[in-house]
C-alpha cells in the first residue's frame, strides 16, 4: 500500500482517471505439472483439447486447473474437488501408453492434493501430448465424469519487470470473466488506486518507476613515480579514471557502470599526503 500511495501521489492531486501499471495476464500460459526433460516431443507441450468456449474462467482466482470429461477439456478452479488421472512412467497401472500407463483414481481431491497423490504413488498427474493419449485417458475414465489432468496456470502473475506479485489491490468484482489482459490503477474518489483490467491496446496515461542507482564511494591512494607530475591535471585525472574503469570491466563489472571523481572544497581531486616522521 505504500507503493500505491506513491503511485497516486505521482499522478498529481488534480488527476482523475486510469493509469497503466506493469501487471499483465497471459491467458495462454498453461503448463503441465510433469516437467521432466525429454518427456515431450516437438509441439507436444502445446497440445490442447478444449471444449467449445473454453477456457473461460478468469475471475479473481490465483490458479486455474483443467478437468477432462468425455475427451474434451474445461478449465476450473484448483480448489474444486474431482477424481483424477495419474501417469506412471513405470507402467504400474491399467492402461498402456507408448511410454507408461494412465491410472484413474476414484478419490475426490482438489488439484494440489491430487498432484501430490500421483507423485507419491506414481509419477505425476496425467499429461496429454497428443490425440491418441487423450483417447487412452478417456478409456480409463467413467463416461460423464470430470477428472483432473495436469494442465494448470497462474492468473495475473506477470509484472513487466519480472518480479513475482505478492500484493493485489483489485477493485471489488475484478478481475471479471471474460477479462482483458493488462491492468490499470483507477485514481478517483471512489477507487483511490484500485486495479481493473483493460484492453492492452487502449491509449492511457501511465506510471513509471525508477530504481535508485547504487553508489559506492572509494578512496584511492596513488604514488607518483615522478615528482613533477600534477595528479590534479585534468588530463591526468581522466587517464587514471579510464584505467580504473577498464580494470573494473576486466573483472566483470560492466552493467550500468558509471564512475567519477569527487572533488574537495578547493576543487581538487587528490590531496598530497604529508610525510610522517618514523
Amino acid at each position: 500500500m505504500e507503493d500505491m500511495e506513491r503511485l497516486i501521489s505521482a499522478a498529481g492531486s488534480g488527476y482523475e482517471g486510469k493509469v497503466w501499471i506493469g501487471l499483465t495476464d497471459k491467458p495462454f500460459s498453461w503448463g503441465w505439472s510433469l516437467s521432466e526433460s525429454g518427456f515431450y516431443g516437438q509441439g507436444e507441450k502445446n497440445f490442447r483439447k478444449w471444449n467449445n468456449g473454453e477456457p473461460d474462467n478468469m475471475k479473481k482466482q490465483k490458479w486455474l486447473c483443467t478437468v477432462l470429461k468425455n475427451s474434451v477439456w474445461n478449465d476450473c478452479f484448483c480448489e474444486d474437488v474431482f477424481t483424477f488421472v495419474c501417469y506412471d512412467k513405470n507402467g504400474s497401472g491399467s492402461e498402456s501408453t507408448s511410454s507408461g500407463k494412465y491410472i484413474y483414481i476414484n478419490k475426490v481431491y482438489n488439484w494440489w492434493d491430487a498432484r501430490q497423490y500421483c507423485r507419491n504413488h506414481h509419477t505425476d498427474l496425467a499429461s496429454v501430448r497428443n490425440e491418441t493419449e487423450n483417447m487412452r485417458i478417456q478409456e480409463v475414465v467413467p463416461r460423464d465424469k470430470y477428472v483432473f489432468i495436469g494442465l494448470h496456470r497462474i492468473v495475473w502473475y506477470w509484472w513487466s519487470d519480472k518480479t513475482k506479485p505478492n500484493f493485489e489491490n483489485w477493485a471489488d468484482g475484478h478481475p471479471v470473466s471474460p477479462t482483458d489482459t493488462c491492468a490499470t490503477s483507477v485514481i478517483n474518489a471512489i477507487h483511490h488506486g484500485k486495479w481493473v483490467e483493460n484492453h492492452c491496446d487502449e491509449k492511457l496515461h501511465f506510471i513509471c518507476h525508477n530504481i535508485p542507482d547504487k553508489t559506492q564511494v572509494l578512496k584511492v591512494k596513488l604514488t607518483a613515480l615522478k615528482t613533477t607530475i600534477d595528479l590534479n591535471n585534468p588530463a591526468v585525472t581522466e587517464a587514471i579514471l579510464n584505467q580504473v574503469e577498464e580494470s573494473l570491466k576486466e573483472k566483470g563489472i560492466k552493467k550500468d557502470l558509471k564512475i567519477s571523481w569527487i572533488k574537495n572544497k578547493d576543487n581538487k581531486i587528490f590531496q598530497e599526503e604529508e610525510n610522517t616522521p618514523g
